[in-house]
């Protein structure tokens, strides 16, 4: 869901009930609100912009709630340690009250294999370039340590890692992870 397709939904009216205590709602700045109970989980913006917030429930409910107003987005986790990250890009991100999903759909923050990486090298990584070209150049051992630590974020690892990497991973899984597909023709097409 979106600004617009929440506008549909809501029109005029004050609020509009969408499901077991959860509500739409016009905010005085214009915006959107998904009420669960007494919290905006999500706010969205005229501009396309979406804010999360748990409000400090950090609950399965509050997490499915969030999710069937989410077009291409997942949340997993449990116990205040969420990840969020988009569907078509399996990039996971740390999530945090007040985190924003930019017009362009871009998660604002910092992926968790990037943070991650930073302790594990000691240095800084600003972007998701950044983050690849680390990839490219791990130590076998660094790479087979952020693969333990970094689940969601595995298809990237496959994808970036360096080659000697891949027949470790290989032959342990059921082939049907969603990194699997990538790992294997990266290791048999070599670009």
């Amino acid at each position: 869901m979106d600004y617009s397709e929440a506008y549909c939904l809501l029109g005029s009216k004050p609020n509009y009930k969408t499901d077991h205590n959860t509500w739409l709602e016009h905010r005085d700045d214009g915006a959107i609100a998904v009420r669960l109970y007494d919290t905006d989980i999500i706010t969205f913006y005229q501009d396309g912009s979406i804010k999360l917030n748990t409000g400090g429930w950090w609950t399965n409910y509050t997490k499915k709630r969030m999710i069937s107003f989410l077009d291409n987005y997942n949340i997993k986790g449990g116990s205040c340690e969420w990840i969020i990250y988009r569907t078509d890009e399996n990039i996971g991100y740390r999530f945090y009250n007040g985190i924003i999903i930019d017009p362009n759909g871009k998660i604002l923050g910092k992926p968790i294999v990037a943070e991650r990486l930073e302790q594990l090298i000691n240095r800084p990584i600003e972007t998701i370039e950044n983050t690849i070209e680390v990839l490219k150049n791990l130590t076998i051992q660094t790479a087979k340590k952020l693969w333990r630590e970094c689940h969601y974020e595995r298809v990237i690892i496959a994808y970036y890692a360096p080659l000697e990497f891949l027949p470790l991973v290989l032959p342990n899984t059921n082939r049907k992870e969603a990194w699997y597909e990538a790992a294997r023709s990266r290791f048999t097409n070599p670009s």
